[in-house]
């Protein structure tokens, strides 16, 4: 569903675009988890919440998301799902966190180490 209230701003399903801002955008929603989930490391954060967000699947992914655009630009994301959805989205989460953050921290994360 598409939806225009504003001439200038184009509301729409989420791309998988702009991945470093969405991962600097989402660090940002709470810098203290995030930070402390990766050992402190602010620019890990950050490129595993973009490369959460060009997932296909996942907690943070565009398939979640609905988008504001201005001119083919970024403005803005909503982030939601419902309960089944929430839970579902755990063990492709996971996969993205070792792919980009490798297994021990992901496990630590996760609290599984």
């Amino acid at each position: 569903m598409h939806f225009s209230p504003n001439p200038l701003l184009h509301v729409a399903p989420a791309e998988p675009i702009e991945a470093e801002r969405l991962g600097a955008w989402l660090h940002e929603t709470d810098p203290q988890i995030f930070r402390r989930l990766h050992g402190g490391d602010e620019a890990l954060s950050r490129r595993h919440l973009a490369a959460q967000w060009t997932a296909s699947a996942g907690l943070h992914s565009h398939v979640h998301a609905t988008a504001a655009y201005r001119e083919g630009s970024l403005m803005g994301v909503a982030i939601g799902y419902d309960a089944h959805t929430l839970s579902a989205q755990e063990l492709p989460q996971f996969r993205c966190a070792i792919r980009t953050i490798g297994g021990r921290r992901a496990l630590r994360m996760f609290g599984w180490w």
